[in-house]
């Protein structure tokens, strides 16, 4: 069944003042988020689904994996029902992974693109194709990753502050609102100084002031799939994030939590595969592991030498708690369906 078109915008829900309100990452296809979502919508007050992706080799949006915007994305009808009894707003999200040179003299084709005025008009044109496709959304969440960063502070600051107010503009002329995506900050002082892969791209001053929000995450301090085993974050690394975030919008920026982690073959670097932080508790459970629990991780090694780590419960629950003490109207969840249980019942709803 294809979304509908053309039909006329709902209001914008009632979201009581009283934060943090909950921006929530969904996953399709997750029998767990979709029962998370009809237990916890009444806690949401923003839904972003994964549900399209830009192609960076002829920058064209797509639902899901090349299927077209008339295909309807998963979970479409439960999300939409779920709105109508929960009002929380419905931004989907758009990713696009621009991939190349990080640290080499300059961007790859792909990340080029983003240089090119033209290009990156094309790029909104898209957003706006899929704003009209789904009239039923009040937003857009957009995720762009991978952009440039060079040696000496050199990035693609400008152009991608570029393309995030030409969006805003757009949508806000269409009465629809905008949310961004940034990586948490890799580097121990202010982003123009860091030169360490692309986060210095990402200039949450600019893009808070264009954007409606910013969500940024607060999690992989030097840790992915691909490092060795580690913590998902620490206190001190997200208390820095939010401290950051705090001084340059407490209104407008979403500190976002992890709900999952990491399994590694081996102690060794790489090959670490993610999974959710509920799934990765209850493996350890029934396999019986003996878990290490320090600074809100949980860290164990399977019968088989696999190395674990996970955000866990009172992790997730002292982070929320700590970005609502230093005044932040918001706190993002990543994602929705991977957090443990036991979270939901610290949380009080949105509505």
């Amino acid at each position: 069944m294809a979304p509908p078109s053309g039909a006329p915008v709902p209001p914008a829900p009632a979201i009581a003042p009283a934060g943090p309100k909950l921006f929530a990452y969904y996953s399709s296809g997750q029998p767990s988020s979709r029962t998370d979502l009809i237990q916890q919508g009444s806690r949401i007050a923003v839904l972003a689904p994964n549900w399209f992706t830009l192609s960076t080799a002829d920058l064209t949006v797509h639902a899901g994996s090349r299927s077209p915007l008339s295909t309807t994305p998963r979970d479409y009808g439960e999300i939409l029902a779920a709105k109508r009894v929960d009002g929380f707003e419905l931004w989907p999200v758009i990713n696009a992974t621009f991939t190349g040179a990080n640290g080499g003299p300059g961007p790859s084709a792909g990340q080029a693109q983003l240089s090119d005025a033209a290009k990156r008009s094309r790029i909104v044109a898209e957003i706006a194709r899929v704003t009209d496709s789904y009239p039923v959304a009040e937003g857009v969440t957009l995720d762009v990753e991978g952009l440039w960063g060079g040696s000496g502070g050199a990035s693609q600051r400008s152009a991608y502050n570029a393309l995030v107010a030409d969006a805003a503009a757009m949508l806000h002329g269409r009465a629809r609102k905008l949310a961004i995506y940034a990586p948490g900050r890799t580097c121990a002082h202010d982003m123009p100084a860091c030169t360490t892969w692309s986060a210095q791209s990402y200039d949450w001053a600019a893009l808070s002031r264009a954007a409606d929000l910013l969500t940024v995450a607060g999690y992989d301090h030097g840790v992915w799939a691909g490092s060795a085993p580690g913590p998902i974050t620490t206190s001190a690394g997200w208390r820095a994030l939010v401290d950051y975030a705090g001084s340059v919008s407490r209104r407008k920026i979403v500190p976002t939590v992890a709900a999952f982690g990491y399994e590694w073959p081996s102690a060794g670097a790489g090959g670490g595969v993610l999974a959710g932080a509920g799934e990765l508790d209850a493996r350890r459970a029934a396999g019986g592991y003996a878990p290490t629990v320090a600074d809100g991780e949980t860290t164990y090694t399977t019968a088989a030498g696999h190395v674990v780590w996970y955000e866990n419960q009172g992790g997730v629950m002292a982070r929320i708690r700590d970005a609502a003490a230093r005044g932040m109207a918001w706190w993002g969840l990543n994602t929705i369906g991977r957090e443990q249980p036991e979270l939901w019942g610290g949380l009080v709803p949105a509505g």
